[in-house]
């Protein structure tokens, strides 16, 4: 074999290997694009396990639930969302938190959903 083609050969396998790294990277965009967006999405699990089993008893045991989002710095409470009934039920209910990154102390008030309230 002449020094010629083996030089043509290397460079083939060298672009070819360059061609293939191309399209893999190239590829990057297409294989994400049915995900949605990447903006990060907060959501609060509420566990009552301070009873005698350990065991959790949320779904059982609240109708309604409340949480105070509170600026640490302020003592402002800066975000809150209420909600009752069926979804409550559900095992390893999660509330959507509809805020912006941060550091905020959590508050729940959570009963039975029979005119309590907060001050």
């Amino acid at each position: 074999m002449k020094p010629d083609t083996k030089l043509r050969r290397l460079n083939l396998r060298i672009a070819a290997i360059m061609l293939s790294a191309l399209s893999l990277a190239s590829c990057n965009g297409v294989m994400y694009d049915e995900e949605g967006d990447c903006d990060p999405h907060y959501k609060a699990r509420f566990i009552f396990d301070m009873n005698m089993l350990y065991a959790d008893a949320f779904s059982k045991e609240v109708n309604a639930v409340t949480l105070y989002l509170i600026d640490p710095a302020t003592g402002d409470i800066v975000w809150q969302k209420s909600e009752r009934g069926d979804r409550l039920r559900q095992d390893g209910y999660l509330m959507d938190l509809d805020v912006a990154p941060g550091s905020y102390q959590l508050l729940a008030w959570c009963g039975e959903g029979r005119d309590e309230h907060f001050a």
